[in-house]
Protein backbone atom coordinates (compact mmCIF):
# COMPACT_ATOMS: atom_id res chain seq x y z
CA UNK A 1 0.00 0.00 0.00
CA UNK A 2 1.53 3.45 -0.79
CA UNK A 3 0.19 7.18 -0.82
CA UNK A 4 1.54 9.33 -3.65
CA UNK A 5 0.40 12.90 -4.34
CA UNK A 6 -3.40 12.38 -5.50
CA UNK A 7 -3.33 8.82 -5.74
CA UNK A 8 -3.19 5.51 -3.31
CA UNK A 9 -2.54 2.29 -4.62
CA UNK A 10 -2.69 -1.41 -3.57
CA UNK A 11 -0.96 -4.12 -5.13
CA UNK A 12 -0.09 -7.96 -4.55
CA UNK A 13 3.62 -8.50 -3.45
CA UNK A 14 3.84 -12.08 -2.93
CA UNK A 15 3.77 -15.08 -4.95
CA UNK A 16 1.28 -14.13 -7.38
CA UNK A 17 2.30 -11.03 -7.67
CA UNK A 18 3.56 -11.32 -11.53
CA UNK A 19 1.29 -14.24 -12.20
CA UNK A 20 -2.53 -12.10 -13.50
CA UNK A 21 -4.51 -14.74 -14.20
CA UNK A 22 -4.69 -14.82 -9.97
CA UNK A 23 -2.97 -11.92 -8.79
CA UNK A 24 -5.61 -9.65 -10.67
CA UNK A 25 -8.42 -10.56 -8.67
CA UNK A 26 -6.35 -11.40 -4.83
CA UNK A 27 -6.10 -7.63 -3.93
CA UNK A 28 -9.90 -7.32 -5.09
CA UNK A 29 -10.68 -10.07 -2.96
CA UNK A 30 -8.69 -9.41 -0.05
CA UNK A 31 -10.43 -5.74 -0.25
CA UNK A 32 -13.80 -7.10 -0.36
CA UNK A 33 -13.44 -8.93 2.56
CA UNK A 34 -12.73 -6.45 4.45
CA UNK A 35 -16.29 -5.04 3.13
CA UNK A 36 -17.73 -8.20 4.24
CA UNK A 37 -16.16 -8.21 7.54
CA UNK A 38 -17.33 -5.16 8.51
CA UNK A 39 -20.68 -6.02 7.66
CA UNK A 40 -20.51 -9.16 9.94
CA UNK A 41 -19.10 -6.96 12.48
CA UNK A 42 -22.14 -4.70 12.29
CA UNK A 43 -24.56 -7.97 12.25
CA UNK A 44 -22.85 -9.11 15.38
CA UNK A 45 -23.77 -5.58 17.25
CA UNK A 46 -27.72 -5.65 16.06
CA UNK A 47 -27.65 -9.29 17.30
CA UNK A 48 -26.36 -7.99 20.68
CA UNK A 49 -28.88 -5.07 20.79
CA UNK A 50 -31.82 -7.64 20.08
CA UNK A 51 -30.66 -9.87 22.59
CA UNK A 52 -30.87 -7.57 25.22
CA UNK A 53 -33.20 -5.52 24.28
CA UNK A 54 -35.57 -6.96 22.19
CA UNK A 55 -35.02 -10.57 23.11
CA UNK A 56 -38.83 -11.48 22.20
CA UNK A 57 -36.97 -10.83 18.88
CA UNK A 58 -34.39 -13.22 18.87
CA UNK A 59 -36.52 -16.02 16.55
CA UNK A 60 -35.03 -13.88 13.36
CA UNK A 61 -32.21 -15.75 14.04
CA UNK A 62 -33.89 -19.22 14.11
CA UNK A 63 -32.96 -21.21 11.66
CA UNK A 64 -33.79 -20.66 7.92
CA UNK A 65 -34.45 -16.82 8.77
CA UNK A 66 -31.48 -16.14 10.16
CA UNK A 67 -30.20 -16.13 6.37
CA UNK A 68 -31.84 -12.48 5.90
CA UNK A 69 -29.00 -11.28 7.92
CA UNK A 70 -26.51 -12.31 5.47
CA UNK A 71 -27.55 -10.44 2.49
CA UNK A 72 -25.90 -7.02 4.03
CA UNK A 73 -22.69 -8.55 3.94
CA UNK A 74 -23.01 -10.19 0.39
CA UNK A 75 -23.95 -6.57 -0.81
CA UNK A 76 -21.38 -4.86 1.45
CA UNK A 77 -18.62 -7.49 0.12
CA UNK A 78 -19.98 -7.36 -3.51
CA UNK A 79 -19.63 -3.67 -3.50
CA UNK A 80 -16.15 -3.09 -2.25
CA UNK A 81 -15.19 -5.85 -5.25
CA UNK A 82 -16.72 -3.42 -8.03
CA UNK A 83 -15.58 -0.44 -6.37
CA UNK A 84 -11.80 -1.88 -6.28
CA UNK A 85 -11.56 -4.14 -9.17
CA UNK A 86 -14.05 -1.86 -11.91
CA UNK A 87 -13.82 1.91 -10.32
CA UNK A 88 -10.08 1.53 -9.87
CA UNK A 89 -9.18 -0.70 -12.07
CA UNK A 90 -5.32 0.00 -13.67
CA UNK A 91 -5.51 2.46 -16.58
CA UNK A 92 -2.73 4.22 -18.25
CA UNK A 93 -2.88 7.50 -16.32
CA UNK A 94 -2.28 5.88 -13.31
CA UNK A 95 0.45 3.91 -14.46
CA UNK A 96 2.20 6.99 -15.51
CA UNK A 97 1.63 8.94 -12.46
CA UNK A 98 2.44 6.29 -10.09
CA UNK A 99 5.55 4.57 -12.26
CA UNK A 100 8.61 6.55 -11.28
CA UNK A 101 7.93 6.48 -7.34
CA UNK A 102 6.79 2.87 -7.71
CA UNK A 103 10.26 2.01 -9.28
CA UNK A 104 11.64 4.02 -6.75
CA UNK A 105 10.75 2.40 -3.82
CA UNK A 106 9.49 -1.27 -4.91
CA UNK A 107 11.86 -1.52 -7.77
CA UNK A 108 9.34 -3.30 -9.81
CA UNK A 109 8.02 -1.43 -12.76
CA UNK A 110 4.50 -1.05 -12.38
CA UNK A 111 3.42 -2.88 -16.08
CA UNK A 112 4.70 -5.90 -14.46
CA UNK A 113 2.49 -5.70 -11.37
CA UNK A 114 -1.94 -5.86 -11.54
CA UNK A 115 -2.73 -3.00 -9.15
CA UNK A 116 -5.76 -1.37 -7.12
CA UNK A 117 -5.52 2.36 -7.48
CA UNK A 118 -7.79 5.69 -6.81
CA UNK A 119 -6.31 8.52 -8.86
CA UNK A 120 -8.56 11.31 -7.74
CA UNK A 121 -7.30 13.92 -10.18
CA UNK A 122 -3.68 14.96 -11.99
CA UNK A 123 -2.48 17.04 -14.80
CA UNK A 124 -1.92 15.68 -18.10
CA UNK A 125 1.20 15.90 -20.53
CA UNK A 126 -0.79 19.14 -21.69
CA UNK A 127 -1.04 20.46 -18.28
CA UNK A 128 -4.58 19.84 -18.59
CA UNK A 129 -6.65 19.64 -15.06
CA UNK A 130 -8.47 16.25 -14.97
CA UNK A 131 -11.04 14.87 -12.17
CA UNK A 132 -11.26 11.06 -12.31
CA UNK A 133 -14.96 10.90 -11.68
CA UNK A 134 -14.66 7.14 -11.29
CA UNK A 135 -12.34 6.71 -9.10
CA UNK A 136 -13.98 9.28 -6.77
CA UNK A 137 -16.92 7.27 -6.95
CA UNK A 138 -14.98 4.01 -6.27
CA UNK A 139 -13.72 6.37 -2.96
CA UNK A 140 -17.27 7.47 -2.11
CA UNK A 141 -18.90 3.37 -2.39
CA UNK A 142 -15.80 2.75 -0.07
CA UNK A 143 -16.40 5.18 2.24
CA UNK A 144 -20.17 4.75 2.37
CA UNK A 145 -20.43 1.41 3.57
CA UNK A 146 -17.66 1.95 6.14
CA UNK A 147 -19.60 5.33 7.82
CA UNK A 148 -23.41 2.58 7.87
CA UNK A 149 -21.27 -0.42 9.44
CA UNK A 150 -19.75 2.24 11.78
CA UNK A 151 -23.43 4.01 12.45
CA UNK A 152 -24.69 1.12 12.88
CA UNK A 153 -22.24 -0.48 15.34
CA UNK A 154 -22.09 2.88 18.08
CA UNK A 155 -26.12 3.68 17.59
CA UNK A 156 -26.40 -0.56 18.89
CA UNK A 157 -23.54 -0.66 21.23
CA UNK A 158 -25.18 2.50 22.75
CA UNK A 159 -28.42 1.77 22.86
CA UNK A 160 -27.24 -2.26 24.10
CA UNK A 161 -25.73 -0.41 26.94
CA UNK A 162 -28.46 1.99 27.84
CA UNK A 163 -31.29 -1.35 28.33
CA UNK A 164 -28.33 -2.91 30.21
CA UNK A 165 -27.85 -0.32 32.67
CA UNK A 166 -31.83 0.21 33.19
CA UNK A 167 -32.00 -3.49 34.47
CA UNK A 168 -33.38 -3.40 38.13
CA UNK A 169 -33.38 -5.73 40.93
CA UNK A 170 -30.33 -8.06 39.98
CA UNK A 171 -28.68 -9.69 42.52
CA UNK A 172 -25.51 -8.15 43.22
CA UNK A 173 -23.07 -11.08 41.30
CA UNK A 174 -25.21 -10.24 38.18
CA UNK A 175 -24.29 -6.43 38.43
CA UNK A 176 -21.19 -7.10 38.70
CA UNK A 177 -20.91 -9.73 35.65
CA UNK A 178 -23.38 -6.79 34.07
CA UNK A 179 -20.47 -4.26 35.26
CA UNK A 180 -17.82 -5.73 33.09
CA UNK A 181 -19.62 -6.64 30.45
CA UNK A 182 -20.48 -3.36 29.85
CA UNK A 183 -16.39 -2.23 30.10
CA UNK A 184 -16.12 -5.04 27.31
CA UNK A 185 -18.93 -3.84 24.94
CA UNK A 186 -17.49 -0.20 25.43
CA UNK A 187 -13.95 -1.17 24.36
CA UNK A 188 -15.60 -3.69 21.76
CA UNK A 189 -17.11 -0.66 20.02
CA UNK A 190 -13.95 1.43 20.18
CA UNK A 191 -11.75 -0.93 18.60
CA UNK A 192 -13.33 -1.37 15.21
CA UNK A 193 -13.61 2.03 15.06
CA UNK A 194 -9.62 3.01 15.61
CA UNK A 195 -8.54 -0.90 14.01
CA UNK A 196 -10.60 -1.02 11.02
CA UNK A 197 -12.85 2.54 10.30
CA UNK A 198 -9.95 4.76 10.65
CA UNK A 199 -6.97 3.89 9.03
CA UNK A 200 -8.34 2.03 5.69
CA UNK A 201 -10.78 5.55 5.66
CA UNK A 202 -7.71 7.89 5.93
CA UNK A 203 -6.00 5.62 3.25
CA UNK A 204 -8.50 6.26 0.89
CA UNK A 205 -9.22 9.82 1.78
CA UNK A 206 -5.47 11.45 2.62
CA UNK A 207 -4.75 11.63 -1.47
CA UNK A 208 -7.81 13.76 -2.04
CA UNK A 209 -5.90 16.55 0.43
CA UNK A 210 -1.66 14.72 -1.42
CA UNK A 211 -0.96 13.59 2.31
CA UNK A 212 2.23 11.39 2.17
CA UNK A 213 2.48 9.43 5.06
CA UNK A 214 5.43 7.05 3.50
CA UNK A 215 5.56 3.88 5.09
CA UNK A 216 2.49 4.75 7.52
CA UNK A 217 0.11 3.77 4.39
CA UNK A 218 0.84 0.01 4.96
CA UNK A 219 -0.95 0.25 8.58
CA UNK A 220 -4.78 -0.48 7.71
CA UNK A 221 -3.03 -3.93 6.52
CA UNK A 222 -1.84 -4.66 10.27
CA UNK A 223 -4.47 -2.58 12.36
CA UNK A 224 -7.39 -4.71 9.96
CA UNK A 225 -5.43 -8.42 10.50
CA UNK A 226 -4.89 -7.91 14.67
CA UNK A 227 -8.38 -6.48 14.88
CA UNK A 228 -9.84 -10.21 15.32
CA UNK A 229 -7.58 -11.33 17.92
CA UNK A 230 -7.83 -8.13 19.96
CA UNK A 231 -11.72 -8.47 20.02
CA UNK A 232 -11.22 -12.13 21.76
CA UNK A 233 -8.37 -10.91 23.97
CA UNK A 234 -10.36 -8.00 25.66
CA UNK A 235 -13.34 -10.23 26.67
CA UNK A 236 -11.01 -12.44 28.11
CA UNK A 237 -8.90 -9.74 30.08
CA UNK A 238 -12.19 -7.95 30.86
CA UNK A 239 -13.77 -10.44 32.55
CA UNK A 240 -12.79 -12.00 35.86
CA UNK A 241 -13.87 -15.82 35.14
CA UNK A 242 -12.44 -15.58 31.86
CA UNK A 243 -9.47 -13.78 32.77
CA UNK A 244 -8.63 -16.37 36.28
CA UNK A 245 -8.71 -19.30 34.07
CA UNK A 246 -5.88 -17.74 31.86
CA UNK A 247 -3.72 -16.88 34.22
CA UNK A 248 -4.41 -19.57 36.65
Amino acid sequence: MNIIGSGMIVFINGPFKYLHSIGDYCAAIYCSSFGFCIALLANHFVYRYIAICKPHQLYEYERIRMLKFSILPIIMGVGWFFAVQYLGAPSTAKADYLRTEIKSTHGVDINDLYYISFLYYYKETNGKFVISWKDLAGCFICCVEMIFSNTLIVICGWKTYKCSIEVEAVSQKTQDLNDQLFKVLLLQTVFPVVLMFIPVGLLCVLPIFEIDVGVVANLPALTVSIYPGMDAFVAILMIRDFRNALIC
